[in-house]
């Protein structure tokens, strides 16, 4: 239940972020992406919080690491949100959802030393094929 819930408020984003930068107040994209991590962190913390029993202290390396990723995709979400506003929904989102899976693709094979298949191979050309008939059309 809870991947639902964060699957559903993930694509919820996307969405608010798009109406928010077609309102009367495109400007306050800021303030617009720092409510919303805000209220997400909350809504994080009171899960954590009622989760189950945590041995160790609340601001473990875990902990940290968390708030490092957390702060990054805030800025990663503002900046959606400024694009969002400046470009075709219909370019914009497949750009964006293509884009993170062969980015996925590229770090696994640099940092994880994951072994490319020719599978791999031919997704990769199809997703970077794809985003470029996307730009294009």
């Amino acid at each position: 239940l809870p991947l639902i819930v964060a699957m559903l408020c993930s694509g919820g984003l996307g969405i608010m972020q798009k109406v928010q930068q077609n309102s009367a107040y495109p400007d306050e994209k800021v303030g617009f992406t720092f409510l919303s991590f805000a209220v997400a962190s909350i809504c994080s913390f009171i899960c954590f919080c009622f989760g189950h029993k945590q041995e160790n202290k609340l601001l473990d390396k875990k902990s940290l690491s968390g708030i490092g990723i957390g702060v990054a995709f805030a800025c990663c979400n503002l900046l959606n949100t400024i694009l969002a506003g400046r470009l075709s929904s219909a370019v914009f989102f497949p750009v964006l959802n293509v884009g993170t899976i062969l980015l996925s693709l590229v770090l696994g094979i640099l940092c994880f030393k994951e072994r490319v298949s020719k599978k791999d191979i031919l997704i990769f050309g199809l997703g970077v094929v794809a985003i470029f008939l996307i730009t294009i059309g």
